[in-house]
């Protein structure tokens, strides 16, 4: 991780950041944490990864046939929040 002091070229210095960057103030003092969007978009698809198993969704397309059309599936959560 990155330690960057905060200041008034701070905006333009994390704008060029490609890595996690922990923020100092002039004392030293951690102000907080910065994570480049890109970077927190890569972190969001690797766990999204890790959760999707393509295996399993092969199996259940070829033995749940093709499911339901959204329409159907929205009105039957509306159904079950209305009961709720």
């Amino acid at each position: 991780m990155v330690t960057v002091t905060l200041n008034a070229q701070l905006p333009s210095v994390l704008a060029g950041m490609m890595e996690e960057a922990e923020i100092l103030d002039d004392d030293g003092n951690v102000v907080g944490y910065f994570t480049p969007r890109e970077r927190a978009n890569m972190k969001r698809h690797e766990q999204a990864r890790k959760l999707f198993d393509a295996a399993e969704g092969k199996r259940r397309a070829e033995t749940e046939g093709e499911g339901r059309p959204l329409e159907e599936i929205l009105r039957r959560l509306q159904g079950a929040e209305a009961a709720g």
